[in-house]
């Protein structure tokens, strides 16, 4: 059976929420992490894995392209004030 496009889009909403919220609760780790000199994806996912940080489907290792994605998506709610801030 296949989903209606309402199902589908309410679907990809759902999904949208649960990764802005995994964002968000990692924020303060990629903070503290670009804190202290790490600042490329790759790095990234290497500490995020050092540190025994799960990714968002509770595998352990990150890659670089999860790192990326990761780090779009915080700039992207942090918004267009954000890089203007103090």
């Amino acid at each position: 059976m296949v989903a209606t496009p309402e199902a589908a889009a309410a679907g990809r909403k759902a999904s949208q929420r649960r990764a802005d919220a995994t964002a968000i609760a990692l924020a303060p780790v990629i903070a503290d992490i670009k804190a202290s000199g790490i600042a490329t994806p790759y790095t990234i996912a290497a500490e995020l894995v050092r540190r025994g940080i799960p990714t968002a489907r509770g595998h352990r290792y990150w890659g670089r392209a999860q790192a990326h994605n990761l780090l779009k998506r915080l700039d992207r709610l942090a918004g267009p004030n954000a890089a203007s801030a103090p």
